[in-house]
């Protein structure tokens, strides 16, 4: 690379990346928020128009999932916003983040809060808007690069991560024919700038149980309790827990009407984390026979909705070496970054699930993500953004091969 003092351009913006996190935090874009979600959108574009890069919109895919009721109901989420630049370069990236948060219009928790000199604490500060404006910086530094001409780059922002990037995954599939490497900016798994290794894959699921009403007083024995039926396969699917490598949560119920009726249908949410893609088929497998067995059992009828929407990712050779790559570079800021497993899954999975060699956790240091007390340390707005500067500056002088 040029001259690490030349890194000082990104130390110079912390106070107008510090401005720009607070306004941004201070929009709600919850993932249904498709307004809020459009109001984040046009302030990321603004943001990013200095960098000359081609702007493209492609609308998410719209997908189906259970309601309350045991239908599928429609879900429409925010359009991805694309930019990409020197698509005629040898080398592609591809910059990845997200602009919805979990944090919906009716939560309490929707302004930013400064804790103290280096924390801030508010909705999507880590997770990841803090992401999002070091990817900017970073490029930014990069764009003043003379060797930036051997470098193209994408940056793919999508609106519906924080709900499995169901709508998405298909044009980020599209969008990465000719990447040679992906950067994700979930924010680091801890204060200390903690890179996510290993991450287990994801699933979500919905059960429904159809049984047969009755007048509790009158015909208590005609009925087939929908609720009785879900009872006994939630301890069935809990149970898979014991096996190595499955992680089920039942995370929601419903069911039931009035107190004197023989309840017809209930409605069961889980989600599953695998370690190998081998582990859908052991789940799929052990449900279908869960369910063969409370059918007759019951009497009643259990339909299976949903599916595995984030594989694994598994660390090969090559993304093994970007790891080690990244973990070099950092040591020129006087970083020692650690990597560690997680069972959390984001669009590093989908990269991964490509082929494409990538690093996940490339965003702000900070922690309590998806909960209240999310927060940031703002130095590390400025750090994350001199280290992934120091590895687009490789990757351009043709490290890395």
């Amino acid at each position: 690379m040029h001259e690490l003092s030349d890194l000082m351009y990104i130390k110079n913006e912390a106070e107008n990346m510090r401005s720009t996190l607070v306004n941004w935090a201070n929009i709600n874009s919850g993932t249904a928020n498709l307004n809020g979600i459009k109001l984040m959108q046009k302030a990321i574009i603004k943001k990013f128009t200095d960098l000359n890069a081609q702007l493209q919109r492609h609308p998410s895919l719209i997908y189906t999932k259970i309601d309350e009721y045991g239908q599928p109901k429609s879900q429409i989420t925010g359009d991805v916003i694309h930019f990409s630049k020197r698509p005629e370069a040898k080398r592609q990236i591809i910059l990845c983040g997200h602009c919805d948060t979990v944090f919906s219009q009716d939560n309490d928790f929707q302004a930013v809060e400064v804790i103290d000199n280096n924390t801030l604490q508010g909705p999507g500060v880590a997770d990841m808007k803090g992401g999002i404006i070091v990817m900017h910086a970073a490029l930014s530094m990069l764009e003043q690069m003379p060797n930036k001409k051997n470098l193209g780059w994408q940056v793919f922002i999508n609106a519906d991560e924080e709900t499995g990037s169901i709508g998405s995954a298909s044009i980020l599939k599209k969008l990465t024919q000719s990447v040679e490497y992906g950067f994700v900016y979930e924010p680091a798994l801890d204060d200390e700038g903690t890179l996510a290794y290993h991450r287990k894959g994801s699933g979500n699921f919905s059960f429904c149980f159809y049984g047969k009403s009755a007048h509790v007083g009158r015909a208590f024995e005609m009925g087939k309790s929908a609720i009785v039926a879900l009872s006994a396969m939630i301890a069935q699917l809990h149970a898979l827990n014991s096996m190595k490598n499955l992680i089920v949560n039942i995370a929601k119920i419903q069911g039931g009407d009035a107190l004197n009726q023989v309840p017809d249908f209930a409605l069961c949410h889980v989600n599953v984390r695998t370690e190998k893609q081998t582990d859908e088929q052991v789940f799929f497998k052990s449900v279908e026979k869960i369910i063969s067995n409370i059918n007759v059992e019951y009497g009643i009828k259990v339909v299976m909705h949903g599916q595995f929407n984030r594989k694994p990712k598994c660390i090969d050779n090559n993304t093994a070496k970007l790891y080690q790559y990244i973990i070099e570079k950092a040591k020129h800021l006087d970083l020692q970054l650690l990597t560690h497993d997680t069972g959390g899954c984001c669009d590093g999975n989908n990269l991964s699930s490509l082929g494409i060699p990538n690093v996940d956790t490339l965003g702000v240091r900070g922690g309590k993500i998806h909960t209240n007390e999310e927060y940031i340390k703002l130095d590390s707005l400025v750090e994350r953004a001199q280290l992934s500067a120091i590895i687009f500056a490789g990757l351009a002088n043709g490290e890395l091969v």
